[in-house]
């Protein structure tokens, strides 16, 4: 089974495309609006959170699939969602089969470290220290002047975290650190924070992630924002250098070319005048729809696997079930939060080293 991606029509519904295409519906993906008897007032036109409003009462025009192909895709993309972060022992009967099937659809689906712990006093330095992440992955709760559903962490906080100790200071990594727009140049500054404890230096860049409703446009549901209505949130990416001498630089680019990353569509890049490798390059900006609150676009993940390669290790940070369902696509990730349901340790070494720290917790094994 093959799913393929159809673009949404700019018309919306069948019958607006058929009036203005002279009678014909285009090939795209349509909705049909839900008009509730006594209660929907098209006058008011669109619900700005369509799909995401929780009101039961609201007046304003909402908007379902209209095309049966599209609602398959939904449906599959819900099944995908889940996967549950369980080891194949605990696996049997129907569910081991139902997950074999789906896998088939999906490709295959890679083993994912996932640890329950809240960070604020997890032992990170000694887990997961020395263990050479070529990518760490961060959505910290940051502290706004909003209501929140979890707990946030206060600027402090989020610096001390070690990130220092779990990078591979031998070679070029990267930190993606999402942030809201107030915290966009704090991040920065925590990341050459955390630049100067590895002894590395960093070079920042904005991954912009612009926010998509249901109808596939820009989100105006007014939730953030002072002056503009935030579309858009980003992510600053710290791309980590080793300080080495030339001798070294040219052993590393030698050692890197013979052994590579399982990387493709090679090149390279002059970064303040040290050649780095870098594999086909992504936009810096992802369209993606807005999910649950505090979700981020599973294409992030894409983008580091084809930055880094398959074999190279990657630590996501707060992380949750979601998190966990989307890198079991990818391989080599460690996923680490508080909101994770349970704790299933598939890296051999880091298990070993968990057990160490926390023996009164009980974990699953590879």
């Amino acid at each position: 089974m093959s799913v393929i991606r159809r673009h949404h029509c700019v018309h919306t519904t069948k019958e607006r495309c058929a009036r203005l295409r002279g009678g014909f519906v285009c090939d795209s993906v349509h909705f049909k609006p839900v008009l509730r008897v006594g209660l929907t007032k098209t006058s008011l036109g669109s619900c700005n959170f369509l799909d995401r409003c929780s009101d039961l009462k609201c007046p304003y025009v909402h908007y379902v699939l209209d095309d049966a192909r599209a609602n398959e895709e939904s449906i599959y993309f819900q099944q995908r969602d889940r996967l549950k972060v369980v080891s194949p022992e605990e696996e049997g009967g129907q569910e081991k089969r139902q997950r074999e099937e789906l896998a088939s659809v999906l490709g295959p689906i890679s083993p994912v470290s996932a640890i329950q712990a809240d960070l604020r006093g997890f032992a990170l330095e000694k887990i997961c220290g020395g263990e050479n992440f070529r990518a760490v992955l961060i959505d910290p709760p940051w502290s706004i002047s909003m209501a929140l559903p979890f707990p946030s962490l206060r600027d402090g906080e989020i610096e001390s975290l070690k990130i220092a100790s779990v990078l591979d200071r031998s070679r070029v990594c990267y930190v993606f650190l999402w942030a809201t727009q107030r915290k966009t140049p704090l991040a920065r500054e925590i990341l050459q924070k955390w630049a100067s404890k590895a002894r590395m230096r960093v070079v920042t860049h904005d991954l912009v992630w612009v926010k998509l409703n249901q109808l596939n446009r820009l989100v105006s549901a007014g939730r953030t924002g002072y002056y503009f209505n935030h579309a858009k949130e980003t992510c600053v990416v710290g791309v980590y250098h080793p300080v080495l001498g030339q001798e070294e630089r040219e052993q590393e680019r030698e050692e890197e070319v013979k052994e590579g990353d399982g990387s493709e569509n090679i090149n390279t890049n002059t970064i303040n005048n040290d050649t780095v490798r870098f594999p086909f390059k992504d936009s810096d900006v992802i369209c993606a729809k807005v999910r649950e609150i505090s979700r981020k676009p599973d294409e992030i993940y894409g983008v580091i696997e084809r930055l880094l390669g398959p074999n190279s290790k990657k630590l996501e940070l707060f992380a949750r079930n979601w998190n966990v369902s989307s890198a079991r696509k990818y391989q080599n990730w460690v996923c680490i939060g508080n909101q994770i349901q349970k704790t299933v340790i598939m890296d051999r070494e880091i298990s070993r080293k968990f057990d160490k720290e926390y023996p009164e917790f009980a974990s699953t094994k590879s």
